[in-house]
């Protein structure tokens, strides 16, 4: 089943992603390799799908464009898997990244991972993802309500779609 596949190789970039872009924590023995590998087998993965996830990876930690959301060093605040509860509804934001702002104002930045290509030219786009990354500004927007809140998808290509509202 393609949509089974689908969500599969995007599960395991997901927790790909998290365990190697942990705030704090050291890489995994082996590397990011070891991560990935580790993913791909908890969602049943065979090589071929292994290859995509490590590409994927690859492709977003090798990103110049994407590096401010990775790089501890440059976060005031940084999180993987965020839950909040806003409007009585539980959300899960993929990626929460806080940098610097104007004056004593941070940036937080919103960031859902895509493993495909192109997000924003899926039919689906328009309505339900961008509902989604209002629903989830709103929610960090009524923590955070003195900073800026935006928000993007990266792609499996490492590509940064910045999503306006």
């Amino acid at each position: 089943n393609a949509n089974a596949n689908a969500a599969a190789l995007g599960s395991a970039l997901h927790r790909a992603l998290e365990w190697i872009t942990r705030p704090g924590a050291p890489i995994a023995p082996g590397g990011h390799d070891g991560a990935i590998r580790a993913a791909a087998r908890s969602f049943g993965l065979g090589p071929a799908q292994l290859e995509v996830v490590q590409r994927a990876v690859q492709a977003v930690l090798g990103s110049a464009e994407l590096a401010r959301f990775f790089d501890a060093s440059l976060h005031l605040e940084a999180g993987n898997e965020v839950t909040l509860a806003h409007e009585g509804e539980l959300l899960r934001i993929d990626r929460l990244v806080a940098l610097p702002g104007e004056g004593a104002r941070r940036t937080w930045w919103v960031l859902d991972f895509k493993l495909g290509h192109t997000p924003e030219s899926s039919p689906d786009f328009a309505a339900a993802y961008r509902q989604q990354m209002a629903r989830y500004r709103a929610a960090v927007q009524a923590c955070q309500p003195g900073d800026e809140v935006r928000s993007a998808f990266i792609t499996g290509t490492g590509r940064f779609v910045p999503i306006s509202g």
